[in-house]
């Protein structure tokens, strides 16, 4: 088995294997989902376990079906000018042209292919991160309370979440960027270490 395959069958088993942990814990500190922070539950009101693992099925499967764009069809533009540092290098792989690294904070890509590839980036760890922090904060809930809960917040879950994200592209820049750096000016198409 190749190394993209290997990859990809990694992650997916992790995305599969906390999702499932994640509902388990769900199911078991709160069965009838009135404590459960999940947006489709706790904003949009779903409380009916079958079409929320229905949903929740559906999302993971997307995630993986990006990340499977992200390992085997990756295209991403690299610049051809030489000397660049790491930070202007990941604004311009995340947009695709130049722009300052923190506009990837503020500002969305143009173009379907550049937004999929970047999800196929940020989205499959971020949700394996997602599955690990949301069943630690169950069991924290439940087997610690008098250290967990003073500092439960879903602002403060769902701000790790999105760091997580954040981190998962930086790191993914970061290993394209020593790549751009052993090429230098010539244009290259994306290669799996």
């Amino acid at each position: 088995m190749n190394s993209k395959w290997y990859k990809f069958l990694l992650v997916t088993v992790w995305l599969v294997v906390t999702r499932v942990i994640d509902v388990y814990a769900t199911f078991k500190f709160t069965p009838d989902l009135t404590r459960e922070a999940n947006p489709l539950v706790s904003v949009l009101g779903l409380n009916n376990w079958t079409v929320l693992i229905i949903i929740l099925s559906l999302l993971t499967l997307g995630v993986i079906f990006l990340y499977y764009i992200h390992v085997f069809k990756k295209d991403f533009k690299f610049p051809t000018e030489k000397g660049m540092g790491y930070l202007d290098f990941s604004g311009f792989l995340f947009f695709g042209k130049p722009e300052k690294w923190y506009a990837i904070f503020y500002k969305i890509p143009v173009g379907w292919k550049q937004n999929l590839q970047i999800l196929g980036v940020m989205l499959p760890y971020g949700l394996a991160i997602a599955g690990l922090i949301s069943t630690l904060m169950w069991y924290g809930i439940y087997l610690l309370p008098e250290l967990y809960r003073p500092y439960h917040s879903v602002v403060l879950i769902w701000g790790i979440i999105g760091i997580g994200c954040f981190a998962s592209w930086f790191i993914f820049a970061y290993s394209e960027y020593k790549n751009y750096l052993q090429k230098g000016e010539k244009s290259f198409l994306l290669t799996d270490d």
